[in-house]
């Protein structure tokens, strides 16, 4: 028996932490440093510009989450609901494992820098090789619930 979608339908952006953005500041700082000889307005531009390029990517580079309309969307990648297996959120020291040793070179993978849990969904797919997709969420929790009730 199907849930109703308005109960299961889930939407994240999964943007990097804002340990990765402090990190980011560098390119800022330096390229300020390397036109600072041909002017302090030219310098200041360059920050501007270098500073806002980089939210812009990192922003449009962030895999996005989708369960809606029967498919299970992560990144660029799509899969209908009905192939789905059992969901499970992974946190803490498992995700090292789960992200490392146990990691099949067969899954899909979709990872974010500075996010620590991960979702991991089983495929029953028996055409596709893949056996499961892992990958970063910042509700881990709630998005394996939510892909469990279907």
């Amino acid at each position: 028996m199907r849930q109703d979608s308005r109960n299961t339908e889930y939407q994240e952006r999964v943007l990097p932490s804002l340990a990765t953005y402090a990190a980011l500041l560098i390119i800022p700082g330096s390229l300020f440093l390397v036109f600072l000889p041909f002017g302090e307005d030219i310098a200041l531009l360059s920050v501007l510009i270098s500073s806002t390029a980089l939210l812009l990517v990192s922003f449009a580079l962030s895999p996005k989450i989708q369960l809606k309309d029967q498919h299970l969307q992560v990144g660029r990648a799509s899969i209908p609901i009905n192939l789905l297996g059992k969901a499970e959120a992974i946190r803490g020291s498992d995700v090292f494992v789960a992200r490392g040793r146990d990691l099949s070179p067969l899954a899909y993978t979709k990872f974010q820098s500075g996010v620590k849990d991960i979702v991991r969904v089983e495929l029953r797919d028996e055409k596709d090789p893949t056996p499961y997709w892992v990958f970063s969420s910042r509700n881990a929790e709630i998005l394996a619930a939510r892909i469990n009730k279907i």
